[in-house]
């Protein structure tokens, strides 16, 4: 059954799983943003949680929900370590690309590419 929120979370799964990264930048804002959307779901959970204590029905599902806002929080935190690890292995690339050669940016380097 549909429910404005399965729509909206299915709206941003589909968002999330149809990235398309056309260069590294665009990774690395990605791995950047990761805490954010994790971090996102997280207060809603929470908030979720907080709105079912406060009501006889679903005051018996508000511990589980909290949790499942801690551990969305705990995952957003950990995250965090994507966009260093992505740095880290691609240290070289990131130090040319934020520090390019004078003229460099004007370069088309896909025309010297194999196709």
């Amino acid at each position: 059954m549909s429910h404005p929120i399965n729509d909206a979370a299915a709206e941003a799964g589909a968002q999330i799983g149809s990235f398309d990264p056309q260069n590294l930048v665009e990774i690395r804002k990605f791995t950047r943003s990761t805490p954010d959307q994790l971090g996102a779901m997280a207060d809603g959970f929470t908030a979720a949680a907080n709105r079912l204590a406060e009501t006889p029905a679903g005051g018996a599902l508000a511990e589980p929900y909290a949790q499942l806002g801690a551990h969305l929080r705990a995952l957003a935190s950990n995250s965090g370590e994507l966009s260093g690890q992505l740095a880290a292995y691609n240290a070289a690339d990131f130090d040319r690309i934020d520090n390019p050669r004078p003229g460099e940016d004007m370069a088309d380097y896909g025309k010297n590419q194999a196709g």
